[in-house]
């Protein structure tokens, strides 16, 4: 069997130079963001009737949703049989396990609030926050087994995070790693959505850009709570995706540059997911275009780093995202929380930065 493991660089060869990489980015991605959307806003009104004739996201909503479903359903019935081998009960697994069931419920409340009685809407919610956590539970022990063999250090950082130990060596760094990329993704997204908005057939998607945003974020006390809600939840889906997938390419398919490759492809079809802000544009190709960008980017990030990069990043992605997003379409009174989410997310990251930094000056 291959075993990758990750590049022997150091903290002051690649981690300061992602985070001048990402003020960089948070530096162009404002007026790219505004001038994409904004600029495509008579655009949007314009298909709006033409997108509700054929479905929102395509018709595709539930097919988007079913790869990533069925390669959890498969990995959890492995995982069952497999329950022996590991500690069920372990802490790290059981919190997030919470953390799924949490946002899950949230996200499927955000989502049929509005059409939907209250009874059956928190019934559903339950029920499917339920299913999605005890799939995890399952599903953990397939990756907790699948890492242990090819990429032990890979796993470490998440654990070390979800067990309480932030201190643990490599939680901050991974932190701060993921915020850096995270921010670079967003404006690589920007970037994608500038270099097509010339393109007549090309248009931003009205399901992430004006359905998400009105139904999920403007129409609730407190947008930038739920921002960063479904924020966690994209996390989780794009790193169980990476989780489950790249080790079993990377077991299966030889050689291992093909396997890469497969996953680069594969990825997609996976985090294509209604709920992922990534690749937020129309027609279906384009929108695999983008994400195939992004898959190879959060793909190296997997192999340079680990897990934990990955879910910040994409956290970090999201949270972003839609704060900005809000600030754009929403009046002045109702942003009034999304600026002290902004200050939140610098205090944490300042204070990740300060515990890497201590870290940094002990091991010199």
């Amino acid at each position: 069997m291959v075993i990758l493991h990750a590049s022997p660089v150091g903290w002051r060869s690649v981690d300061w130079s992602l985070v001048v990489c990402a003020c960089v980015a948070l530096v162009l991605f404002l007026p790219i963001f505004d001038e994409a959307l904004i600029g495509s806003r008579a655009q949007f009104e314009a298909a709006r009737e033409r997108d509700a004739s054929t479905g929102i996201a395509w018709g595709l909503r539930a097919l988007q949703e079913a790869p990533l479903a069925a390669l959890a359903l498969a990995f959890a019935a492995w995982g069952w049989r497999e329950r022996r081998r590991v500690d069920v009960r372990a802490p790290w697994r059981i919190r997030i396990a919470a953390l799924q069931f949490a946002t899950g419920v949230w996200v499927c409340w955000l989502a049929l609030h509005l059409d939907l009685h209250p009874a059956l809407t928190w019934t559903s919610s339950l029920v499917i926050g339920a299913a999605g956590a005890v799939a995890w539970l399952l599903v953990s022990i397939v990756i907790e087994l699948r890492f242990r063999a090819i990429w032990p250090q890979k796993l470490a950082a998440l654990v070390d995070l979800f067990e309480c130990r932030a201190r643990a060596p490599g939680v901050a760094e991974a932190v701060l790693r993921g915020t850096s990329i995270g921010l670079v993704l967003l404006a690589t997204e920007f970037l994608l959505i500038l270099s097509a908005s010339g393109r007549s057939s090309v248009r931003l998607d009205p399901l992430n850009h004006i359905v998400i945003v009105s139904q999920f974020f403007l129409s609730n006390a407190m947008p930038a709570l739920h921002v960063a809600i479904i924020a966690v939840y994209q996390a989780l889906l794009v790193t169980l995706a990476i989780a489950l997938a790249i080790p079993l390419l990377v077991a299966r398919v030889r050689p291992t540059s093909l396997a890469l490759v497969a996953g680069v492809i594969v990825l997609p079809l996976l985090i294509q997911n209604p709920a992922v802000a990534m690749g937020a544009v129309q027609p279906y190709g384009w929108k695999l275009l983008f994400l195939l960008v992004h898959s190879a980017l959060l793909l190296l990030t997997f192999l340079w780093f680990d897990l934990l990069t990955v879910a910040v990043a994409v956290f970090t992605y999201g949270f972003w995202w839609g704060n900005h997003a809000i600030l754009l379409a929403a009046p002045p009174d109702t942003t009034v929380t999304t600026w002290p989410a902004y200050g939140l997310w610098a205090a944490g990251v300042l204070a990740f930065g300060v515990i890497g930094f201590r870290q940094q000056r002990h091991v010199q």
